[in-house]
């Protein structure tokens, strides 16, 4: 498949996205373990990093220290790196928007969409020079969509099968991962698409069109469907079947739901005058004129500001009611949050999206995986991401408290290990100042 080949890429000695490890050890000792993906918690654990992997991890009195820098974890707990499987990382610049998704402990992203792949191939190169801190992201280029509003940009417009099928070539030709379509394409074209896909070995991802079912798109091989999903309506506590064919079809055929809360809480904040002063002197240039471009848009569905409150908060509650019914029928989820829309800020959308999936009936234990294992499985990484255990890459976070028991603690950062650099205290710090690079001595 094209998507492992260019993770091959990601993660090989050399590549553009990772820098050069970081000389010297690192020891995190006497901390607590978690791993998400085995709903376990090792306590009394040390870690040792070597470079950019994890080299040991094991009981305190077994794991040596020296010729390390050395990390007292007393008290603390450490997850694996956390992942947002839906961002435009364009809308802030990738130059700003990575010091402060690692600041986060978010060092995965998959980009939906971006005019075209050069400024994430840039963004390759700052982190190869160690210009930028270290985040492991796939971005899918330019979106194809169907005749559009011309409000929206950033597309490329496909309106038969045939430019289906040529723009689904060109896509392999510049190299994307996958595609990320969008949700005004007609049937045959997304069944052309979908065949022309599967014919290429590469994935695609996005909105589920108007005119095609959720059935209809597992069964054509659809990798994720983002946002909204259109699942059948039916009275609470009542049987209904067509639900449970939709629920498992999603299933049957692997397909990943990534429910986006995030994004229109943040609009629900940007109407509501409700962002924290600290994040909104975080806001770049560029995440303002996206914001206000966004804004244009939603002015012409509700002019008046209290009805885009009103309909941004029906949002919010109708994705969790989506959100609860798909996580009950055991449908697939991911942690992601529509990044660079209004409201939207890097990193701190995750952990609120990590809030809104608790809310909508997902344990602790659930919304982690959701940013952890989830999308390591997704992507097909488990050999080398996903545990902090000996021989997987040295990308983790260590917590003040434990988030198996309130999912906020991923929020309650003592330090971030990216790629096998710490950022504890003041480097981490240094990485959420409003003109920070985001550059570590």
């Amino acid at each position: 498949m094209r998507l492992l080949a260019a993770l091959a890429l990601l993660l090989g000695s050399g590549c553009a996205t990772v820098p050069p490890a970081t000389p010297g050890a690192l020891v995190v000792r006497n901390v607590s373990v978690i791993d998400p993906a085995a709903g376990a918690v090792r306590p009394g654990q040390t870690i040792r990093v070597e470079g950019e992997r994890i080299v040991a991890v094991g009981p305190s009195r077994a794991v040596a220290a020296r010729g390390a820098r050395v990390i007292d974890g007393s008290g603390k707990y450490v997850v694996p790196g956390l992942w947002d499987m839906h961002t435009h990382l364009s809308g802030w610049g990738f130059g700003r928007a990575f010091p402060m998704l690692v600041a986060n402990g978010v060092l995965g992203v998959r980009d939906m969409g971006n005019p075209d792949m050069a400024a994430p191939r840039a963004a390759s190169e700052q982190v190869k020079a160690g210009a930028i801190p270290s985040v492991r992201f796939f971005a899918a280029g330019l979106r194809l969509d169907g005749p559009t509003n011309p409000l929206f940009t950033s597309r490329l417009i496909v309106a038969t099968p045939e430019e289906g099928r040529a723009a689904v070539r060109g896509k392999v030709e510049e190299g994307a991962p996958f595609i990320k379509i969008m949700a005004r394409l007609d049937k045959p074209t997304f069944m052309a698409i979908a065949e022309e896909a599967k014919a290429r070995s590469i994935r695609f991802a996005g909105h589920l069109p108007a005119p095609v079912s959720a059935i209809e798109a597992a069964d054509a091989g659809m990798w994720t469907i983002e946002h909204g999903f259109r699942m059948p309506e039916c009275d609470e506590g009542k049987s209904c079947p067509a639900l449970t064919e939709t629920t498992e079809a999603l299933k049957r055929n692997g397909v990943w739901l990534v429910p986006t809360m995030a994004a229109e809480d943040g609009q629900v904040r940007v109407y509501s005058a409700a962002i924290p002063a600290e994040q909104r002197a975080l806001i770049t240039q560029e995440g303002r004129e996206t914001w206000a471009k966004q804004d244009a848009i939603n002015s012409q569905f509700y002019p008046p500001v209290p009805e885009r409150l009103k309909a941004f908060s029906a949002g919010v509650a109708g994705g969790l009611r989506m959100t609860a019914i798909l996580h009950k029928h055991g449908v697939k989820l991911l942690a992601g949050t529509d990044l660079g829309g209004p409201g939207t800020l890097p990193g701190f959308s995750l952990h609120r999206q990590l809030e809104l999936l608790v809310q909508a009936g997902l344990s602790p234990l659930e919304a982690l995986r959701a940013a952890t294992s989830n999308p390591v499985a997704a992507l097909g990484l488990e050999k080398d991401l996903g545990r902090v255990e000996a021989g997987k890459y040295a990308d983790f976070l260590i917590l003040n408290r434990n988030p198996l028991e309130d999912i906020t603690a991923t929020n309650d950062i003592h330090g971030v290990v990216a790629n096998g650099r710490p950022y504890i205290g003041v480097d981490r710090r240094s990485l959420l100042t409003p003109s920070g690079s985001g550059t570590r001595a």
